[in-house]
């Protein structure tokens, strides 16, 4: 009986242990989009039901304000509005636990209950995560001069939001390959006042930049390889035409080609909407015809001449048919 007795004893001091070990420390950041604090408004956090922060605000300026408070993993934080106040609509809360995982994404602040409403996350007092086993990616945000205002969004290639978050923010992010999309939103539409990311991958920096300007923007993140677009046709633009000669047959491809440049986005002949590519010809005082006969799809066609590329003349153009072929491929006579 003793042994068992013993044997008890240790299991209930061992679950006491790693309870223990579950617990750690959370942290509410309250930020204010228009810099003036919360104007008498006030939330409460509750974990599991039981309230363990009340009426906590922030009585001026931009945020943020941190308060503290204990949660064991697994159990339920909700943080909720006590006090009205004024302006609430400019009031933003995130929580995030000992090692800076965000447990409540930045959000704006809702009415609730205790055991109700508001806005709620999952404690987590997981370690530090292990070495990461793609790419172990470093995402800082420094906060600049209105933090609360900034939020923004990692998408991964195939569209699922991987992280969020407001400033400041460093974690490190392990990633698959791929090209993501960075998105930055600014709350009051003046961008980031100097807040700045940086995506570090092995110690060098693989993207860095701000919000400028306005309300959003994005940038391409390349991990692990290039978000490079890639490379247009070498006759995208008309001074970088290919030559012709009169009679010839030769064949091209629009693909990946822009719509700038020179006649592009405007109309000759015909409205010109579509990334195009060029080709040029000496004129030779004869009626001259160019076809876009037995192509598989809707083409258009324009010609300009001049002596220099840079500064041409509209000729023509035509949308389908022409003296050459029917339908929806291009002929045109000059």
């Amino acid at each position: 009986m003793k042994k068992i007795y013993i044997l008890l004893v240790m299991l209930v001091q061992l679950f006491m242990v790693e309870n223990v070990l579950a617990q750690c420390t959370h942290t509410i950041a309250l930020t204010d989009t228009y810099g003036d604090g919360w104007n008498g408004g006030a939330v409460s956090v509750s974990v599991n039901g039981t309230v363990v922060l009340t009426d906590i605000t922030l009585g001026a300026g931009f945020g943020p304000a941190n308060f503290n408070f204990t949660a064991s993993a697994g159990q339920t934080i909700r943080v909720y509005t006590t006090i009205a106040g004024s302006w609430a609509s400019e009031r933003r809360i995130r929580v995030v636990n000992n090692t800076g995982v965000q447990v409540i994404a930045l959000v704006g602040v809702a009415n609730g209950t205790p055991t109700t409403g508001g806005s709620t996350g999952v404690a987590n007092c997981a370690a530090a995560p292990p070495p990461c086993a793609s790419n172990n990616v470093n995402l800082n945000i420094t906060a600049g001069s209105w933090a609360g205002e900034v939020s923004w969004t990692l998408v991964n290639p195939s569209g699922t939001t991987v992280a969020s978050g407001g400033a400041p923010y460093n974690q490190n992010l392990c990633l698959p390959t791929g090209c993501y999309t960075f998105n930055m939103i600014d709350s009051y539409g003046d961008g980031w006042n100097g807040a700045n990311y940086t995506f570090t991958l092995g110690g060098s920096s693989i993207g860095t930049g701000t919000l400028a300007s306005g309300a959003s923007g994005s940038a391409q993140i390349g991990i692990g390889t290039s978000c490079a677009p890639p490379a247009a046709p070498a006759n995208d633009l008309v001074c970088s035409a290919t030559a012709i000669t009169c009679g010839a047959t030769l064949s091209g491809t629009t693909i990946n080609a822009t719509n700038s440049g020179t006649g592009e986005n405007g109309t000759c002949g015909t409205n010109q909407t579509m990334p195009g590519v060029w080709y040029v010809v000496a004129g030779n005082g004869q009626v001259m015809t160019a076809s876009l006969c037995g192509t598989a799809w809707d083409s258009k066609m324009s010609v300009f001449s001049g002596t220099n590329c840079s500064t041409l003349t509209c000729v023509g153009g035509v949308d389908d048919s022409g003296p050459a072929c029917t339908g929806l491929s291009a002929s045109y006579s000059w």
